[in-house]
């Protein structure tokens, strides 16, 4: 069994502008791109941020994506430790 019983799931989980270029549209471009793509290739479709990323939910919100579920993420930067 797959995931929501869907044979594809595609995710755009992270977009980045050079803070000089924002407010250009191209993040809303890139997504916007990227989730054509995943129409066309995928049975589902998600987009993931930081909880606090209010630009990036604004980005999502005008592609379309609806807020639906909170997930922790936990990271480790493995030369931040080992120093």
């Amino acid at each position: 069994p797959t995931l929501y019983g869907l044979k594809t799931l595609g995710m755009v989980d992270l977009v980045a502008v050079d803070k000089n270029l924002r407010g250009f549209g191209i993040a809303k471009r890139m997504v916007t791109e990227s989730t054509k793509w995943l129409a066309e290739n995928t049975d589902v479709a998600t987009v993931g941020t930081e909880s606090v990323n209010f630009p990036a939910f604004a980005v999502y919100q005008k592609c379309g994506f609806v807020p639906t579920d909170i997930a922790y993420s936990y990271h480790i930067w493995l030369d931040e430790v080992l120093r």
